[in-house]
């Protein structure tokens, strides 16, 4: 280190959606049983503020813990600025609770 040089030191904030591992970016997402069962579309609000659509394939069963990689939508990489890493989103199923099963619903999910 000669005089003049600075350094600089950065800490990462936690983030409340985002979580960072190198260029890659992970969240979590909650869906319905029914989305799990017949796909889903969502929004994510990235970073820099754009809007992200992610889809699941309609006959694509979604198991609790999947993870889907949406290429490209991840931060910067390190001195390869036009890269940049994947995004990951790992799926939490939310089942229904008994109160919210009627007997109609249930034989939808039988047939």
């Amino acid at each position: 280190m000669e005089a003049g040089d600075i350094i600089f030191v950065i800490k990462q904030k936690p983030h409340a959606l985002f979580q960072r591992q190198g260029a890659d970016l992970y969240i979590e997402k909650d869906i319905k049983l029914i989305e799990a069962l017949s796909g889903t579309t969502f929004a994510i609000t990235h970073l820099d503020s754009r809007h992200i659509i992610v889809s699941t394939k309609p006959q694509t069963v979604i198991k609790p813990g999947d993870t889907l990689m949406v290429a490209d939508e991840g931060m910067p990489v390190y001195q390869r600025s036009y890269e940049r890493g994947n995004l990951y989103v790992k799926f939490n199923i939310i089942f229904p609770l008994p109160s919210e099963l009627s007997s109609e619903k249930i034989k939808v999910f039988i047939c």
